[in-house]
Formats: structure tokens, sequence, C-alpha cells
């Protein structure tokens, strides 16, 4: 239970009247409504919580008490260093989705846009490939939204599990090109191949194109050549 009000479980009332810890700990960041009731909304609630968890821990086994100033100011500390939200900046993530789409590639390079997914036993996985002027693959930008795969081309060991092995022939085949970039997109980025992934198992098909692309990402396509 909580050291100060000796309960099996912490509430709102009890941090109000009860708690005289936690009550000033919450009068720190200032009572404006959004008391801590375990939801979490906000990151620094988290931190509170379990800030508050660890200063009991610390008097029950070590009896070492902290004060309540404390234990607030190191809460607000890490909000601030995680950035996620905190009481003196802005957040780092926007609070809306600015419309986002394909950045066309430099002259005499190709861009090859990727996505992947694994659902119900079926793995489905979508490119598409756009030009700037001409169709020459000396120079390559490959583009997904995938974080997983694009560390592991930037970081990879010795691995041998089957996608370690698949991330070796990948890396070979990237070799081959006169230059090649690998990088990281938002998926507002990637809309093109997510929807064509999103068709392949939605359908349990195969879909290949060159220029006469399905009807199905049409607008998505238009979309991107502006």
């Amino acid at each position: 239970g909580y050291l100060r009000c000796e309960r099996g479980e912490e509430t709102a009332i009890d941090t109000l009247k009860d708690c005289p810890k936690a009550h000033v700990i919450l009068a720190f960041g200032g009572l404006d409504g959004r008391i801590l009731d375990n939801t979490y909304e906000r990151c620094i609630d988290w931190l509170e919580d379990t800030l508050r968890w660890n200063c009991c821990n610390n008097a029950i086994f070590c009896g070492k008490n902290e004060e309540a100033r404390v234990v607030w100011e190191r809460s607000k500390m890490l909000g601030e260093d995680f950035r996620i939200h905190n009481l003196s900046n802005n957040p780092i993530l926007p609070l809306s989705h600015n419309p986002q789409k394909l950045e066309k590639p430099p002259i005499g390079f190709m861009k090859v846009n990727v996505d992947a997914t694994i659902c119900n036993n079926k793995s489905s996985f979508g490119v598409i490939i756009h030009d700037c002027d001409g169709f020459n693959f000396d120079r390559v930008i490959f583009e997904s939204n995938y974080a997983s795969i694009i560390n592991r081309l930037y970081k990879h060991r010795d691995d041998i599990t089957i996608l370690g092995h698949r991330i070796d022939e990948v890396k070979s085949m990237i070799d081959l090109f006169a230059e090649a970039e690998v990088r990281w997109i938002s998926r507002n980025k990637n809309k093109v191949v997510d929807k064509l992934y999103s068709l392949a198992m939605k359908n349990s098909c195969n879909l290949s194109f060159e220029l006469e692309y399905p009807s199905d990402i049409h607008q998505l396509v238009i979309l991107d050549s502006f």
C-alpha cells in the first residue's frame, strides 16, 4: 500500500485528501483538473506515478524519504529529456499531421519505395519505382517506412537468421549500383506502396505492372506527381 495512507491502492481521492506527499507533487505540476488517474494521457503523469512509487519503495526498504519537490523536479527533467510532453517546451511530435507526399528524386536518380507487412500468416510487400528523367538505374535511392529493416541495413552485423541472410543479399545487390542510398521516410510519404501491399494482402494476389498502374492507386500516384 501507499506509505502515507496505508491503503492497497491509491486513487484520485487519496491524492487530494489522504496522501500529502502525492498531493504536493501534483501541486508542483499544477492541479488543473487533469488529476492522475492511471490512464497516462500525458507523459508527465506516467513519470510522476513511477517516481512516486519509487520514492515509496525507497522509504520502506532503504529508509530514504525524498522531498516532494525532488520527485517533481526529477519527473519534469525526464519529461523534458524525452520531449514527449513537458511543461517548458513545445512537443517535438506535432499534434496534427500535415499532409505529405513523395519527394521526387534528384536528376539522374531513380527512387525505389518499399513497404511490407505480415498478418494472419500472410505476408505482402509493395514496391514502386519513380524516376525524374529517364529510366537509368545507375543511381538509386531506396526508401521505406519500415524502420526495423532500415536499421538492420545501416547497422548490420553477423546474423545467422534467415532475415540476416536476406539482409546480406540485399546489401550485396545495393553495392552493384554506381551510387545508392537507403532512407527511412514517414508513411505519409510512402502512401502508394502502402496501398499496394494492402491490396495484395486483402486480395491474396500478386500485382505486377509497369506504366499501366492499377486504378486503385491512380489518385495517389497523381497526387505524388505534383
